[in-house]
């Protein structure tokens, strides 16, 4: 492209307008962690959660306060407390019931008919007091999911109104934490769905606060120590907050919100632009000291970098594309908008920054400006090293390869409701409370739909099927804080004998078992059994809660559970669904392997053809990939040795980090052919490539690889890992082609050299 001052002033003031309309839209972007953002979008197992959800309402909308005492629980001034607590949170505005051991009664039906009820504990009676003590903690549903089982915490259930938005659920916690507070409990920690949405909802605000000032500040001081002047400063950084204030805009157009995953593209954005900004400004800088005048400096850069810039920025932006093959959404939104992100920037980078220059004075260089020798020297005596050495490296990147790829063999797909929390975080150190001495606060669901509508989940052989259901669910899963209609019947039961629970059990005799459904249909709260039987009553759910173990230890359990299911007995009556937002994370997470397998070959393939296009040469396709798929091996091997799990946050890295590293194979690559048509033989050609590029990829590797270990400044345990993983493959990509590049080059490239 020639410029003209004419078609610069236009350039600068078209891209000057976007990013003030741009800079309006970024303003207005919202933070959400929504945890439904991370559901699959499609499927049976969805269709059907989305069904659940609609006939019981959501299944994730509840609080869990654990109250810890030193002294014990059963304590008549501590249960006092507690009870005066109960009733104070039951009116707090959005909490629709409150469920804690000292309001729990039991159903009793006496032998005249009555019905009534009685409190599992009898606060202000010493005796009952002592007495209902020994039978709770015998009871399985008590312990474990009201009392822990060192008698020392108490945890109350607090249901709350579906769907609350941000600003209602921030409004009801700190209404909750006044309240609570009042009464200086030793210890409290509180567990929900709405508890994680606020905490990473404020996580993320403060997060892109600190990655991107962080990101600022290197990149600052990286420009300076590379052009030692405000004319090297402003010019890039100038270009990549542009194209950081035009995607975050272009985000806030779309409907987009920042998250936990997004909040790592600013940073992702700066760090990848500015290399080839800067490559394009030094490359001008260089032809300025050579003693060409500006437009003929900008002419030759455009006419040399250009290019180059093009073909390193479609393989980033491929990278990044490879991750819409993910079935997660923000996932999907990470990858997308970060391409668009490059893209942008590769035409900023092309059209707005040599506008400027063009229109600029020519800044005051020093001509008699010279290289360091000390780059030539090392590079130099580096090359000769692995003329001698070729049989060493290809040996020594063999021992590595298969270490690497053993450590690959054990990476574990797996992720935690609350993933990536440091164990010393507040929220953490509550969920473990909530964990270790409840049943923890993940959901469990099960709904189940009988075959035949003439049938009705009251009657006895269906609660007895479901029953056999439950009880396994509740082995297999350790499942605690179950609400389901046989546990309805067995806690009826209970009440019917005094609350001696030895009947914790349905009756054996169907006449006795059809006396307690009747009862529990005709005086239950209609209300809470709304929550577990629909209004055909052909529908029914079984509520609880279990660990939050991780998926790769839950997945050998749903299949166990599954295969139970698969009776006979149980399909020729019922339809049983596992479900819940849990689960269909889970299920996400299960299908990431497959996910970055797919992203990967389509980057491979994509980068493989262009290449080949470029090259023409089926060899420098695999000698091009083979220095950037073994990185990516050391460190998925590093990722199985020290125990990083395979999940949300870092399934990501190694599409990122293989877009971005097989930019400097293509560079090296792009100088030897240009060597090669020089008419230099294969040997001297490689040796100038060497050389003349060593540094710049040094150097380049160097800034992009401290740009990502900003990342690692965060509190979340993702933006650690993507920050310090990326950089790894990065450095290890460096290694690969200085080191293992020539030497392949050397024995297994002959390319058909030009006579001069």
């Amino acid at each position: 492209m020639t410029f003209t001052r004419k078609k610069s002033i236009l350039f600068i003031t078209l891209f000057t307008l976007i990013a003030g309309v741009q800079i309006f839209f970024a303003t207005k972007i919202g933070v959400d962690h929504n945890f439904d953002k991370f559901f699959p979008e499609e499927g049976d197992d969805r269709e059907y959660f989305e069904h659940f959800r609609q006939v019981f309402g959501s299944e994730n909308d509840f609080l869990i306060l654990g109250i810890h005492n030193e002294e014990g629980v059963f304590n008549e001034a501590f249960l006092t407390k507690v009870d005066s607590l109960t009733n104070v949170l039951g009116k707090v505005k959005n909490i629709e019931f409150v469920q804690s051991p000292t309001n729990l009664n039991f159903i009793v039906k006496d032998m005249f008919g009555s019905i009534y009820e009685i409190p599992y504990i009898h606060i202000h009676d010493k005796e009952k007091l002592s007495n209902d003590s020994l039978q709770l903690m015998k009871s399985s549903t008590m312990v474990g999911s009201f009392i822990s089982s060192d008698a020392k915490s108490i945890s109350i259930y607090l249901k709350h109104k579906d769907n609350l938005d941000v600003e209602e659920s921030r409004t009801l916690l700190e209404d909750l934490d006044q309240k609570i507070e009042e009464f200086k409990f030793d210890q409290t920690h509180m567990g929900g769905r709405i508890v994680g949405h606020i905490f990473f909802t404020d996580l993320t605000s403060s997060e892109i606060v600190i990655l991107v000032a962080a990101s600022v500040v290197l990149i600052i001081i990286f420009l300076f120590i590379t052009f030692k002047s405000w004319y090297g400063i402003l010019i890039p950084f100038g270009v990549v907050a542009i194209t950081v204030v035009f995607v975050v805009g272009l985000m806030s157009e779309t409907g987009k919100n920042l998250n936990i995953v997004l909040n790592a593209l600013p940073t992702v954005l700066m760090v990848v632009g500015i290399s080839g900004v800067v490559h394009f400004l030094s490359k001008y800088l260089q032809e300025l000291r050579k003693g060409l005048h500006k437009y003929e400096a900008l002419k030759k850069t455009l006419k040399e970098v250009g290019f180059a810039l093009v073909f390193t920025s479609t393989t980033t932006i491929v990278g990044f594309v490879s991750l819409t093959t993910s079935n997660i959404p923000p996932i999907i939104t990470f990858g997308l908008y970060t391409a668009i992100g490059v893209a942008f920037c590769l035409i900023l980078s092309l059209v707005f920054m040599p506008s400027i220059l063009y229109l600029m004075k020519e800044p005051k260089l020093n001509h008699t400006y010279k290289e360091g020798k000390l780059w030539d020297h090392k590079l130099r005596d580096m090359f000769l090293w692995l003329i001698r050495h070729k049989i060493l490296v290809l040996t020594s990147f063999g021992i590595i390869l298969a270490v690497s790829i053993y450590g690959t063999i054990l990476i574990k797909p797996n992720n935690y409701i609350m993933e990536d929390l440091k164990e010393d975080n507040p929220m953490m150190t509550s969920y473990n409370f909530l964990e270790s001495n409840f049943a923890g606060a993940r959901p469990f669901e099960l709904g189940i739909q009988l075959k035949d509508t003439s049938k009705s989940v009251y009657d006895p052989d269906v609660v007895r099927l479901i029953n056999e259901i439950e009880e396994f669910a509740i082995q297999n899963y350790q499942l605690g804080g179950v609400f389901s209609i046989p546990m309805m019947a067995k806690s009826t039961n209970v009440g019917n004998h005094g609350g001696m629970q030895e009947y914790f059990e349905l009756p054996e005799k169907d006449k006795d078992l059809k006396k307690i459904l009747k009862d529990i249909k005709r005086y239950a709260d209609k209300d809470k059994l709304a929550r577990i039987i629909d209004s055909t009553q052909t529908e029914t759910r079984i509520s609880a809660r279990m660990g939050d173990m991780g998926s790769y230890n839950t997945a050998p359990l749903h299949a166990k559970f599954l295969e139970f299911i698969d009776q006979p007995r149980f399909k020729e009556v019922l339809d049983v669904h596992i479900t819940g937002g849990p689960y269909l994370m889970e299920l996400n997470n299960e299908m990431l392997v497959n996910n970055v397998l797919m992203g990967l070959i389509i980057a491979f393939v994509i980068i493989g053809i262009i290449i080949g296009l470029m090259y023409k040469s089926f060899m420098i396709i695999l000698l091009t990939l083979i220095p950037n798929i073994i990185p990516l091996l050391m460190v998925a091997g590093i990722m199985g040795y020290f125990g990083i799990d395979l999940k949300l946050s870092t399934s990501i890295v190694f599409t990122i980090a293989f877009g971005i590293a097989v930019d400097d194979t293509i560079h090296f690559l792009s100088k030897y052919r240009i060597e090669l048509k020089k008419g230099f033989s294969k040997m001297i050609a490689l040796k100038n490539t060497f050389e003349g590029t060593g540094k710049a990829i040094v150097l380049t590797t160097i800034v992009l690889s401290g740009g990502f270990l900003t990342l690692c400044v965060s509190d979340y345990l993702g933006s650690f890992y993507i920050g310090i993983l990326v950089s790894l493959t990065l450095l290890f990509a460096l290694l690969s082609d200085l080191v293992l590049l020539p030497v392949l080059l050397i024995m297994f490239y002959n390319p058909k050299i030009k006579k001069k």
